[in-house]
């Protein structure tokens, strides 16, 4: 296999980026006369055309090309480059294909990529996303691709492998501050097909989108769960949202963590092999509310079946009460239904307590 030093593969991913995105990847010589760089005493960057923002670690420099449309990379003196790049929205072409064509180019033997790691569904400041990890020679990589109204944004963490995990706190604190531009906000009314079925009953405070070809059912007060039929493959697939009001909680923020950590405690006494794969910031930015919420993403063994777990809680507005949506599948089946699962999130629709 031909062997790629860590420079080496950051200036073979010139080009990387399809459709309309240009990956401008860095080289540590020293950049060209018409780059600009922008001393980042500030930790929050704006992008000057799409509107993004994003925070910038203390000490890293920004680098900035393109007047038209800037495409920026981050350089930090500990390690490790992120590349933000930018472009026309291709709703056209699904989340989960965006990877597969990088994939075509630089995945493979001799190529800057050996092996494809993980690859999941997620939202970063309340648009969709999807993240995957490669392994290469003595270098990893971490794309996240994040959909907007009117902007794919891709945005490429590189590091050497040994300081890959050690660095990996700081990129997600990045992710963590990334809100879009005013354009990019997604009002998600039409995220399934017009024949799709909805859940709007009086008193759960929401209404969410759901497969016409599956069910609903309420097996408790204030907990709705959708399936495929049963018999159907999608059978084992479920999204469910509960209300929850714990007791003692005096804001609705105290709601969300007390809520939280309540699902996890009963998991924990459940199941078997419970692991946190991942866990994060995530803003509901819809309508009137911008709500601070948290992802966590699980996995584990019950009755002899590895299962995965991805869970959204969010404050309800105006009460001391959470919102809880979740995805649980199969391992063998997550990724085929998580698309379908990040479109029902997407049309989830928190209500004014009036149902506005």
């Amino acid at each position: 296999m031909k062997r790629h030093s860590f420079e080496a593969f950051l200036l073979l991913l010139a080009g990387l980026i399809p459709s309309g995105l240009v990956l401008a990847a860095e080289n540590p010589a020293p950049l060209p006369a018409e780059s600009q760089i922008i001393d980042s005493k500030s930790k929050i960057y704006t992008h000057p055309v799409r509107g993004f923002t994003i925070a910038i670690p203390p000490g890293s420099q920004v680098l900035e090309r393109d007047e038209e449309n800037p495409q920026i990379s981050i350089r930090s003196r500990k390690g490790y480059m992120v590349s933000l790049q930018t472009g026309p929205a291709k709703p056209e072409i699904p989340l989960t294909e965006m990877p597969l064509r990088l994939e075509a180019k630089y995945l493979g033997p001799g190529r800057p990529w050996s092996r494809k790691v993980d690859q999941a569904h997620k939202q970063i400041g309340g648009l969709p996303a999807i993240e995957v990890h490669y392994e290469g020679v003595n270098s990893r990589a971490r794309i996240d691709i994040i959909r907007g109204a009117r902007t794919d944004h891709v945005f490429i963490f590189f590091a050497a492998e040994r300081e890959y995990k050690s660095l990996m706190h700081e990129y997600d604190w990045m992710l963590s501050h990334f809100r879009p531009g005013p354009d990019d906000i997604i009002i998600p009314q039409v995220t399934l097909s017009s024949s799709s079925s909805v859940f709007n009953e009086t008193g759960y405070g929401y209404s969410i989108r759901y497969p016409v070809e599956w069910t609903s059912d309420v097996p408790s007060r204030m907990t709705v769960m959708f399936s495929g039929k049963e018999g159907s493959p999608a059978y084992s697939a479920i999204v469910s949202v509960q209300n929850i009001a714990p007791p003692g909680a005096d804001t609705a923020e105290a709601a969300a963590e007390l809520a939280l950590a309540s699902l996890i405690e009963s998991l924990q006494k459940s199941v078997q092999g419970l692991r946190h794969i991942e866990e994060r910031p995530w803003d509901y930015l819809r309508d009137a509310y911008q709500l601070k919420g948290r992802e966590i993403i699980l996995s584990y063994n019950h009755a002899g079946q590895g299962f995965m777990k991805r869970i959204i809680v969010v404050p309800r507005p105006d009460q001391n009460l959470a919102h809880i949506w979740s995805y649980t599948a199969p391992i063998g089946i997550f990724e085929t239904y998580a698309e379908t699962a990040n479109r029902m999130l997407m049309s989830w629709k928190i209500l004014a307590a009036n149902g506005g």
